[in-house]
């Protein structure tokens, strides 16, 4: 395994002396100058101590000493410990010096572009940064890589490489109309993605002593929305996805892995999990609570987002599912085709509001342009996300406590909670009849 220190030519001088990096690889070993200076004594077994920040410059030291260890140790694992040569190595240090510059108090390093600054922080800070104790997820992850291979192809097209303090109003304004224009991307959501990361990342820059351009704070660097319309489905649709009929002629194995979808989908239903989570259930997760004569069976789940541990009543149906033949697993895009198509099978089509993507022609492919709002069938509109929703809308309705319901699916306020279900106006009207038997 690879070690990386940093180390004085001359350490037993107690003098000021300039940082070097020294990198060990089975039979390589390289060194180069870190552009830092320092005292022996902050060196200790080859790590930086913390002696010094009381001082911008002893903060300043930390800070690039640690971003460069992590930087080379990032690009070691990319590349793949049995690749590595000291060619290599002197390559990957000139990149990175290339993307930096000294202030002019020769304080701290500057990131020269801002794309620069968001490469280093999407492969080597975020993966290790915390939020409210929690590692980033992989989703989010996941979000921060694509919005920075957007970044890049920006770039690209404008022919020039942004500096930190000029992502402005002009820069939103155009990399917005070339999202639309030039990548197609016109779901006000998947904009927003992007324009909500890119805040966040001129807020870290900010944090970090980083000079962003004051529109950062302005009421028009704006997070573009669309108001996504979602469906939820009734009891008596509930038991008509439950009792689906296939049609003849299927072949078995196509049977078997939509039957299998399908009882996926109850479990969803009945817990208010996330796919993430109601995927990998097993008989495993059902615990048992005695209380005097009363055993209480539950499913006790490590939800993936959250990393929350949550206690779920144990619905008959999921006890049977799990106990029998427990689902499979299946990805997330055939587990949408699937729920789609027994949606259909099952005659759930009533006319709802819905979206559809208008498609245009671009060269010799057709590629999304936008949404368009109209009435479509109710089982166009089934997702995974489904039968979360339908979990919340029907244990409200049912009477279940509010505050219940929002511990299983993680919503911390109750004006969330109200826009998650799905009410119809005339809801509370039957709702009241039911109630007071009128």
């Amino acid at each position: 395994m690879a070690t990386i220190n940093f180390r004085f030519k001359k350490p037993n001088d107690a003098i000021k002396q300039t940082v070097y990096c020294r990198i060990r690889h089975k039979k390589i070993e390289y060194q180069f100058n870190t552009k830092r200076s320092g005292w022996p004594s902050q060196i200790v077994n080859g790590a930086w101590i913390d002696s010094d920040l009381e001082s911008v410059t002893g903060i300043g030291n930390l800070i690039v000493l640690d971003d460069i260890h992590k930087y080379f140790r990032q690009q070691m694992v990319l590349k793949g410990m049995g690749n590595i040569t000291k060619e290599w190595l002197q390559q990957i240090t000139r990149e990175y010096f290339s993307n930096i510059e000294q202030s002019p108090t020769g304080e701290m390093y500057q990131y020269k572009t801002f794309n620069a600054w968001v490469e280093n922080f999407v492969t080597v800070s975020a993966p290790i940064k915390r939020h409210k104790g929690n590692r980033l997820t992989e989703r989010t992850l996941l979000s921060y890589r694509t919005t920075l291979k957007k970044l890049k192809a920006f770039d690209i097209y404008s022919e020039r490489s942004f500096k930190t303090d000029e992502v402005n109003q002009r820069y939103y304004d155009s990399f917005l109309a070339w999202m639309e224009d030039e990548w197609h991307i016109t779901n006000s959501n998947t904009q927003g993605e992007s324009i909500r990361n890119i805040k966040t990342f001129l807020n870290h820059m900010s944090d970090e002593g980083y000079e962003v351009h004051p529109f950062i704070k302005s009421r028009r660097f704006t997070q573009p929305k669309q108001k996504a319309i979602t469906i939820s489905l009734t009891s008596e649709e509930l038991i008509m996805f439950e009792k689906v009929k296939f049609p003849d002629g299927l072949f078995p194995k196509r049977v078997t892995a939509l039957s299998n979808s399908r009882d996926l989908f109850l479990i969803g239903c009945y817990t208010g999990l996330r796919f993430s989570d109601y995927i990998k259930l097993t008989s495993d997760d059902i615990k048992t609570k005695t209380r005097g004569k009363n055993i209480t069976e539950y499913l006790w789940v490590k939800q993936k987002k959250t990393g929350n541990h949550v206690a779920i009543p144990l619905h008959s149906k999921v006890k049977a599912l799990l106990m029998g033949s427990p689902p499979t697993s299946i990805s997330l895009s055939s587990f949408g085709k699937h729920i789609k198509i027994l949606a259909e099978y099952a005659k759930i089509d009533e006319k709802v509001d819905g979206t559809i993507i208008e498609m245009v022609k671009v060269g010799n492919k057709f590629l999304p342009r936008k949404s368009v709002v109209c009435k479509v069938l109710k089982h166009q509109m089934v997702t995974s996300h489904t039968a979360r929703r339908t979990f919340a809308t029907l244990a409200y309705r049912k009477g279940v406590n509010i505050s219940t319901i929002m511990s299983i699916t993680g919503h911390s306020n109750i004006k969330d909670f109200y826009r998650y279900i799905q009410m119809e106006a005339t809801d509370t009207v039957d709702d009241f009849n039911e109630t007071m038997n009128w």
